[in-house]
């Protein structure tokens, strides 16, 4: 039995490197789009990241997973299949909720954070253009935390490569047709390029996921057991274990927005001109930064399994 453990903690952690590896090769897109953009329409492009990911993090959408997938598995070993399904609802209508605040507050402040907080009036358009993404990665993390704890890693890896296959396609074509009418339109076409790759990405998890209802149904695993807890009992463990996990999630967001807000403006400072200064972050966040977190694909998914 300890075997089979080490074997399945093996054979769920190459699954889920192998899906960050082909992630990262398609996270290569930026060479082109970078020829279609300029180095000064990547920085307006690039803006957009920090605060998506800062409100992803607040969302929860980086922690509720974690314990989706605690959660069930420690239901499944007890053959508590209704529990384990219930999980995942409570836990999908807290990360819907939290993704629609979090969709809300970026489109109502992007204006506030492009001309006050970044200085460019033009990084407006990506940020609004991004953040329908907020609310569509929180419900496909939901999915994934519940795949992740049936130690089926498949499903995660699988979505993750079609999400940014999809964001690649969308954000090389929109950048190329939008060019014509302006360079803060085409890196707000690239922006929302992660809009249309998450879609793909969650339209993949929720077919499987229906398949896995069938599956279920049809075997007979979920018949009800005594004992069902309640959502509430529920939306407090989860909140109990994703508290910890999204204030570590913060500190990267926080870093990033820290040198949005420092980076361009000590570059002017320095006497570089607003576009130059806008290039050289576009260049420090869109290459170097990527290549810098490489070796994540497998710490996190040694992590996850």
């Amino acid at each position: 039995m300890p075997s089979q453990g080490r074997n399945t903690f093996i054979k769920n952690a190459m699954i889920l490197s192998l899906g960050g590896i082909l992630v990262k090769v398609l996270g290569f897109y930026r060479i082109p789009l970078a020829a279609i953009l300029g180095p000064v329409g990547m920085g307006l492009f690039q803006y957009a990241y920090p605060i998506f990911n800062a409100l992803l993090a607040i969302s929860a959408a980086a922690s509720i997973p974690t314990a989706i997938s605690k959660m069930v598995s420690e239901r499944l070993a007890r053959r508590q299949f209704r529990s384990a399904q219930k999980i995942f609802q409570v836990a999908l209508v807290m990360l819907f909720i939290l993704g629609a605040m979090g969709t809300v507050i970026m489109i109502a402040g992007a204006r506030f954070v492009a001309e006050v907080i970044i200085g460019d009036p033009r990084a407006y358009f990506p940020l609004v253009a991004i953040a329908p993404a907020i609310l569509i990665v929180s419900v496909m993390a939901s999915l994934r935390g519940y795949f992740q704890g049936m130690q089926t890693m498949v499903p995660s890896a699988a979505s993750q490569v079609v999400e940014q296959a999809g964001r690649v396609l969308a954000a090389l074509i929109l950048a190329y047709l939008l060019l014509p009418r302006g360079l803060e339109f085409a890196a707000g076409g690239a922006s929302f390029g992660v809009v249309i790759g998450s879609a793909f990405g969650l339209a993949l998890l929720a077919l499987l996921y229906w398949y896995r209802g069938q599956q279920l149904r049809f075997s007979g695993g979920g018949a009800d057991e005594p004992g069902r807890e309640g959502a509430g009992r529920i939306a407090l463990e989860i909140t109990r274990l994703s508290v910890p996990i999204t204030l570590a999630a913060l500190v990267s967001p926080i870093i990033q927005l820290i040198d949005t807000v420092i980076v361009p403006r000590r570059l002017q400072i320095a006497g570089f001109t607003p576009e130059a200064a806008t290039g050289l972050y576009g260049q420090l966040t869109g290459f170097a930064a990527p290549l810098m977190n490489l070796p994540q694909i497998f710490t996190v998914a040694l992590a996850a399994s």
